[in-house]
Formats: C-alpha cells, structure tokens, sequence
C-alpha cells in the first residue's frame, strides 16, 4: 500500500499530467519552494502556491507542447518523494519535440512537499536523494 507522501505526490503528477497546473493551499507546505533550471536562471526558486502555478505557466510560454510519464516514484528512508520520469517536449513555433529525462525529489514538512527540485536527469536525482 502506498504511503500519505506517495500518494499526495502522485495526485500532483496526475493533475499535471492532465495539463491541470494548479496548486491547492492544501497540497503544499505554505513555505514550499520550487528549485528547477528557471528558477536558477531567475535567481531564486519559486515559492508558495502562487510561485509554483506561475512556474508552470511559465513552462507553457516556453513549450507547446508537455507530456510527462511517470516512471518510478520511491519513498527513501528520510521520508523524500523521488520520481523518475520522461517529458516530451515540442517547441512554441515549431515542430522539433524531443524527450527529456527528468527526476523530481519532494521533501516534506508537516506532511506537506515544502521543497521540490527538479533534475535533468535520473542520476541526479538519485544522488541528491542520497540513493548514489
């Protein structure tokens, strides 16, 4: 049976996946930050329900198209959420798609994701979960 945490971010992965990128208050820790490549370029992650919403259409500005197929989800032994997964992109404008590994690593605070971090790879993500 699967754990509150995997659950709780596997509901967020079906959403999104529906091309729903909304956040409910009730889904997220209200400190909660989100750390990907645009939020470094930005220089700052995106924080709270709001951040995490603009983060997505930020993502839609960028892309025309996003399908995400979740892979792995594994609950490590501190308690963190990494997912293994697959996006298929294609570019505003353009008919060029390709596909991008991507691992997501949530970790929590009152049972709510308060830190999600984004890596272009798998290999990343497992050493930043400690799985390496």
């Amino acid at each position: 049976m699967a754990s509150d945490r995997l659950s709780a971010v596997q509901r967020f992965f079906d959403r999104w996946t529906a091309g729903d990128r909304t956040v409910s208050a009730d889904e997220i820790h209200p400190d909660a930050e989100l750390h990907t490549r645009l939020a470094a370029a930005a220089g700052e992650p995106y924080r709270g329900r709001e951040g995490i919403e603009r983060w997505g259409r930020d993502l839609g500005e960028l892309w025309e198209t996003m399908e995400l197929e979740v892979e792995e989800m594994i609950e490590t032994d501190s308690g963190q959420v990494l997912v293994f997964s697959t996006a298929t992109l294609t570019t505003k404008g353009t008919e060029v798609s390709f596909t991008q590994p991507i691992a997501w690593l949530f970790t929590f605070r009152d049972d709510l994701p308060v830190r999600m971090d984004v890596f272009q790879n798998h290999a990343d993500g497992r050493k930043a979960a400690g799985l390496l």
